[in-house]
């Protein structure tokens, strides 16, 4: 299993933005991406990992810092470790995206057909808790 956690404020992928004939993504996604994927690359050496199985199983942890004032009626439900669930945009499937491409970039999956089991939490921090994304990777085995 490969586990990385990447600091900062998650970030969830953006459509593409045209302006006449000229194409460009959001340079904040990109460099999200980016550090998503030279932190599984770090990992994957570190275990001597060159590609992931063919059946994956991804599991991310959306982590946004606490703020001073959460909006009304946003802190759902306290969880064991002081995280709150977090029912605000992004979309959960959006997160994955971005995830998911950041791995795509690493060359450690042929496509993102591979994943067959995702599951994605959006939560805000504990108190004193900093912005991240928590992600693992691993075979997915049914039975």
């Amino acid at each position: 299993m490969l586990s990385v956690i990447v600091p900062g404020r998650p970030v969830s992928w953006k459509r593409a933005k045209t302006r006449g004939t000229r194409r460009y993504t959001d340079p904040a996604m990109d460099a999200h991406a980016n550090k998503i994927a030279a932190a599984l690359l770090m990992a994957a050496k570190r275990r001597g990992l060159k590609a992931l199985p063919l059946s994956v199983s991804l599991s991310i942890v959306a982590v946004w810092a606490r703020p001073v004032v959460v909006p009304p009626g946003h802190l759902l439900r306290g969880l064991a470790d002081g995280r709150q669930l977090r029912p605000l945009v992004p979309d959960v499937d959006n997160v994955a995206k971005l995830v998911m491409d950041a791995i795509g970039r690493t060359g450690l999956w042929a496509d993102d057909q591979q994943v067959t089991m995702l599951m994605v939490t959006k939560v805000w921090g504990a108190v004193g808790e900093k912005s991240r994304t928590e992600i693992q990777i691993g075979e997915h085995i049914c039975g």
